[in-house]
C-alpha cells in the first residue's frame, strides 16, 4: 500500500478476510470439487508440441544445456525470482507491461518474440515500434519472399556463430537509438533489439515462428534459439519461464481465473440450495457490519491530503509546526502517486523508473533532473524512519517541500507549462 497509516491496514485487513471467504464460497459453487482433468492437447508454440508447430525442439536444446524451460497455463508474476527469465512467444492477451518492467529492472532477463500478437504494448514502453515488411524488399530463402533473411548487425553473444536468421512472415522492428543485433540486409530494419534496462536486460524479436520445430531445422535459426537460452539464463538460476499463447500471465489473486459468462449461465438455470443461500446471507451481513464498524475508524489520508491542499495555498501549516515529519511523509506518498497515475506506472517504483517513463513522454531535460532532486531529498527523509523525533520538520521547510511538489505535479501533469 502506498500509505503506512495503522489505521487504514487495519481496517482493510478484516474487509480482504471476508471478500477472501466469500470468493472461496463463489469458487467451490463454481467447481465442483471432484472433476476429472483432462490432458491438455498441445497447440501452437506450445512446448511438448512435436508437430512442425511445436516448440519441443527448442524444449530439447534447453535440457540438454540443463536449463529449466517451465510452463504454466496460469503464470503468477510473484513466482519469478530475481534470477529467473522469461521467454513470452506469440502472446494471445495483453501483457501486464508494468510488472514485466519492473521485473527486468529488478534484474530479470525477458525476451519477447511477437509480430502479429498481443506484446505490442510491451514494446512501446521501451519506444520499439512493429512495422509491415513489404515481401520481396530484402534477401530471402528459396525464392520465397516471405522467408526473409536476417544477418547479424552487431558482435553480440545472441550471434555468436550464427551467419543468418530464416523468419516466416515477421515484422520488422525499430527504434530510434538502439542499434539492431539482427537486421534484414544492408542497413534494412530490425528482427532483434537487445538492450539493458536498469539491472536486467530485454530482447525484443519481430517474429516468433523462428522457434517453431519446422524452423528449428535452420543451422542459424538452431544456433540463435541456443544462443537466446543461455543468454536469457546467465548469471540467472537456470529457470526461464515459458510463456505462450495458452499462457493467463498476471499477478498474485484470490480468485482462480474463471469463465464468469459460464459461470453465471449455470447459476440463473440452477438456483443455489437453501444451505448456500442462508451462508451467504451471513457472509453479506458480516461484510456490511466490517465497513459499518470501518468507517468510523477510517484512516485520516483524506483529511490530510486537504490539510496539505489547504496549508500550501494558506501558507499556515498546523499549530505543532515542529511535528511535521509525519505529514510529510504522507505527502510524499501523495506526490509520488499522483506522478505515477499520470505515468501509468505504479507508485512504489523506484526513481529512475520514474524518470525513464517522465523522458518518454517527453518531459524536459530540467523538470526531470528537478524530479529526480525532489523525490530523492524526500527519499533521504523517509530513511530515517522510524525514529522521526531526531528528524524535526519546520513550517517553513515543510511548506516549501509541499508548494514545490505541487508545481512539479502540475508542470508534468500538463496544468502548469514547462521552463
Amino acid at each position: 500500500m502506498p500509505y503506512s497509516n495503522d489505521g487504514k491496514e487495519a481496517s482493510v485487513r478484516p474487509i480482504r478476510s471476508v471478500l477472501g471467504v466469500s470468493a472461496l464460497a463463489l469458487v467451490a459453487l463454481a467447481h465442483p470439487l471432484s472433476v476429472e482433468a483432462e490432458a491438455p492437447t498441445p497447440t501452437s508454440f506450445h512446448p511438448t508440441n512435436a508437430e512442425w508447430d511445436g516448440l519441443s525442439e527448442l524444449s530439447r536444446i534447453a535440457g540438454s544445456e540443463s536449463f529449466q524451460l517451465r510452463m504454466m497455463d496460469d503464470l503468477d508474476l510473484s513466482q519469478i525470482g530475481p534470477g529467473d527469465a522469461l521467454l513470452i512467444v506469440n502472446p494471445s492477451a495483453e501483457l501486464p507491461a508494468d510488472s514485466l518492467t519492473d521485473l527486468v529492472r529488478g534484474g530479470s532477463r525477458i525476451a519477447l518474440a511477437d509480430d502479429f500478437g498481443s506484446g505490442t504494448n510491451l514494446f512501446d514502453v521501451f519506444q520499439i515500434r512493429k512495422q509491415r515488411l513489404e515481401p520481396g524488399e530484402h534477401p530471402h530463402l528459396r525464392s520465397d519472399p516471405t522467408l526473409a533473411f536476417a544477418s547479424p548487425a552487431a558482435n553480440h553473444a545472441l550471434n555468436q556463430d550464427v551467419e543468418g536468421v530464416v523468419t516466416n512472415h515477421p515484422v520488422a522492428l525499430s527504434h530510434l537509438s538502439l542499434t539492431p543485433t539482427l537486421r534484414f540486409g544492408d542497413g534494412g530494419p530490425a528482427l532483434v533489439f537487445a538492450g539493458v534496462v536498469g539491472d536486467g536486460r530485454f530482447v525484443a524479436i519481430g517474429d516468433p515462428s523462428i522457434f517453431i520445430n519446422n524452423m528449428m531445422n535452420l543451422q542459424g535459426n538452431r544456433r540463435f534459439g541456443l544462443n537466446l537460452l543461455r543468454y536469457l539464463a546467465k548469471e540467472g538460476s537456470g529457470t526461464i519461464w515459458l510463456v505462450t499463447p495458452a499462457t493467463r500471465i498476471g499477478e498474485e489473486s484470490l480468485l482462480p481465473a474463471l469463465d464468469f459468462e459460464a459461470w453465471l449461465s449455470r447459476l440463473a438455470a440452477t438456483p443455489p440450495p437453501p444451505q448456500v443461500t442462508y451462508i451467504l446471507s451471513i457472509l453479506l451481513a458480516a461484510l456490511c457490519l466490517i465497513l459499518i464498524v470501518g468507517s468510523a475508524s477510517r484512516p485520516e489520508t483524506p483529511r490530510l491530503r486537504r490539510s496539505v491542499r489547504r496549508w500550501s495555498q494558506a501558507g499556515t501549516p498546523p499549530q505543532d509546526a515542529e511535528q511535521l515529519y509525519r505529514p510529510l511523509m504522507s505527502y510524499r506518498h501523495e506526490f509520488l502517486d499522483k506522478v505515477a497515475s499520470h505515468l501509468k506506472i505504479r507508485a512504489t517504483a523506484r526513481i529512475p523508473a520514474f524518470i525513464e517513463r517522465l523522458e518518454c513522454q517527453g518531459t524536459s531535460a530540467r523538470v526531470c533532473r528537478d524530479f529526480r532532486t525532489y523525490a530523492n531529498s524526500l527519499e533521504r527523509l523517509s530513511r530515517r524512519e522510524p525514529a522521526p523525533r531526531n528528524t524535526t520538520v519546520g513550517r517553513v521547510e515543510f511548506l516549501r517541500y509541499v508548494r514545490r511538489g505541487e508545481n512539479l505535479v502540475r508542470i508534468i501533469t500538463g496544468e502548469a507549462e514547462q521552463t
